[in-house]
């Protein structure tokens, strides 16, 4: 018998997305995740093991299968979680309209925030070669570091010196961007009030913001609120 023990298709539904983590993995699979730690990367509160348990079972119900990739094994979402697809973006963008509020201190993370940026590189916009961007994160004790690889369309987020010119270097609190990055303020009026600087070559600075769409439910929130209008 299924968890809820109803012959209620949205019951029969929950059965199989409904433990928790499940249709956040799936969305880190939607989003291009593959590899295991691709998908923890997406989600670093969740443990390893659990993110071991909840794949096994997903492969188990029929939502993924896993290949051998070039760097070791990947998981692939099958038809049955592409078909989620529309449900997933739905209850991001129900959120947005109805349970949006505050970030919460303990809802700040700068791997993931960075890791969601370099999966939304505008590669139209970056420059055409290497670039490579350095975060200071002020708090009240120093500074978190962190860097961010740009190539074309290709991010790499990284948590030591990368070995490589620094192009640009963004000082701001990890608020501040998150923030920014979630569609509560713009680039624009941070930069302003100095509460995020971009020291570097002038040309780049200007061009930065411009370097990222925005995540993807605050994108599909705006293009919504321009077909409203």
């Amino acid at each position: 018998m299924g968890a809820y023990g109803a012959f209620c298709p949205v019951a029969q539904a929950l059965d199989l997305v409904g433990e928790r983590w499940t249709l956040l993995v799936i969305r880190e699979l939607l989003s291009g995740s593959r590899r295991f730690v691709e998908i923890l990367n997406g989600l670093p509160h969740l443990s390893r093991s659990v993110l071991a348990a909840r794949l096994d079972q997903m492969e188990h119900s029929g939502l993924i299968r896993h290949v051998d990739g070039p760097s070791g094994k990947e998981y692939v979402p099958t038809p049955a979680a592409l078909a989620l697809e529309p449900i997933v973006m739905g209850l991001g963008a129900w959120s947005r309209q109805w349970a949006h509020r505050a970030i919460r201190d303990n809802e700040l993370d700068p791997t993931l925030l960075l890791w969601d940026m370099q999966r939304r590189i505008d590669g139209r916009k970056t420059p055409d070669r290497l670039v490579c961007v350095r975060f200071d994160f002020r708090d009240g004790k120093g500074y978190k570091r962190y860097w961010l690889k740009i190539e074309g369309e290709r991010g790499e987020v990284c948590v030591k010196h990368p070995g490589v010119e620094e192009t640009l270097v963004v000082s701001t609190t990890l608020r501040v961007l998150t923030e920014v990055w979630m569609g509560d303020r713009s680039f624009s009026a941070v930069l302003r009030s100095r509460e995020l600087t971009v020291e570097g070559p002038a040309a780049l600075t200007r061009a930065f913001p411009g370097w990222f769409r925005l995540n993807v439910f605050v994108q599909l929130e705006q293009e919504a609120h321009e077909q409203r209008g």
